[in-house]
């Protein structure tokens, strides 16, 4: 019998000394992982301190904390705010003097491009006007009401069915589909969140056409398809031409994919989660084409997001 093996039928005929010994065992191994660990995260913690990432956070904040609101905030100031996003989305810097990628072009003109025209499109209320202008009132979602306020919505006077929005951002919806199950303190709490200042997409990405919109909450009619969802049609253009597709599930998973002019699926994607699933060319394709070459006309570049329900075509 080894040395080894004596020592523990020993202890083991002491229960108590061999239940204080194991004791201490675990409780120096608990001690050892706990000082390992603190010792991992003071070196991510310093390697972080030091990296790329933290330099570009930082900026971000001297911006986003104190800054983004002021009236006179300069362009460069907005890079910094702009690169930190740009690298936590994509990995990179993005080039603001020489840009060549879509992303890095967007950005460009997210700080030199300006138009009243593209606030006003950008204004989910006024873009009914310009839109209903150009293409005709065929292709309106019909509206319910426009409201300043959350305190002006007549609750009892809207329909079973309807959607809010919120006219200077995106997601900021109530989508409701039985009104005798919508939560209506709830819906107005977060209209309200929604309408203040800092929840202006402006103040997120400095994107131009948000600026100075006074905000109001739209009231529309609820649509879907005949299969109870809603495909976003939202077609890409530069200089005036559709270039492609992206195709998201509105009521469903919001998952999207992206198609060519052809409907061809291509392997492009955004933020949103990559949808496997193919796609049916829609019938009114031609028509969503025709509707996007109207609007983005007046812009370098727009994206034009179309519904396509009981064989029409919808803005």
């Amino acid at each position: 019998m080894s040395a080894y093996e004596s020592i523990k039928n020993i202890l083991k005929k002491a229960p108590f000394l061999y239940k204080c010994l194991c004791f201490c065992k675990d409780a120096f191994l608990a001690v050892k992982n706990g000082i390992c660990l603190f010792f991992r995260k003071i070196w991510h913690g310093l390697k972080y301190i030091f990296s790329r990432s933290y330099r570009l956070e930082q900026q971000f904040l001297s911006v986003y904390t104190e800054r983004r609101f002021a009236p006179d905030l300069t362009i460069e100031e907005k890079k910094k705010q702009l690169r930190y996003i740009f690298y936590k989305s994509l990995g990179c810097l993005p080039d603001f003097e020489n840009p060549e990628t879509i992303n890095e072009k967007l950005y460009w003109l997210i700080l030199h491009y300006h138009s009243s025209l593209l606030v006003r499109c950008a204004d989910k209320v006024d873009a009914r006007n310009v839109m209903r202008e150009w293409l005709g009132e065929e292709y309106m979602i019909t509206a319910i009401g426009a409201y300043d306020s959350v305190d002006a919505i007549p609750w009892d006077e809207l329909p079973e069915k309807f959607v809010l929005k919120v006219n200077w951002g995106s997601g900021q919806n109530i989508i409701c589909k039985n009104k005798a199950e919508l939560d209506i303190e709830e819906a107005k709490a977060k209209l309200k969140n929604w309408m203040k200042q800092e929840n202006c997409l402006y103040y997120h990405h400095f994107e131009p056409q948000y600026e100075g919109i006074k905000p109001m909450i739209l009231c529309e009619k609820y649509i879907e398809q005949m299969d109870g969802l809603l495909y976003d049609y939202k077609i890409h253009c530069f200089h005036g031409e559709p270039k492609f597709v992206q195709l998201n599930d509105r009521w469903g998973t919001h998952s999207g994919c992206i198609y060519d002019m052809d409907w061809h699926k291509t392997d492009l994607h955004t933020a949103f989660t990559l949808d496997e699933r193919d796609y049916e060319k829609p019938e009114c394709l031609d028509d969503m084409l025709r509707v996007a070459k109207i609007i983005a006309k007046n812009f370098p570049y727009c994206r034009v997001d179309l519904y396509q329900i009981d064989h029409k075509v919808y803005f």
